[in-house]
């Protein structure tokens, strides 16, 4: 079973905020930014361990995107 992941309370705000910006520019790219969040989970989910801690036991992984 994979691990539950716990977001910052701001993460699904920001990710529907992003989301909104790359639609303005082109559905795909907002299709291509979900699919990036999506393996990003799934790396998370897989391999937790692989991202670094910050405080306590928080993991940090970063949603890099090329715009």
């Amino acid at each position: 079973m994979a691990p539950r992941l716990i977001f910052a309370p701001q993460v699904p705000d920001d990710l529907v905020a992003a989301v909104d910006y790359y639609e303005q520019i082109s559905p795909a790219l907002a299709n291509d930014f979900r699919q990036h969040v999506n393996d990003k989970l799934d790396d998370i989910a897989e391999r937790s361990e692989s991202f670094p801690v910050d405080v306590g036991s928080v993991r940090l992984a970063r949603i890099d995107f090329p715009i």
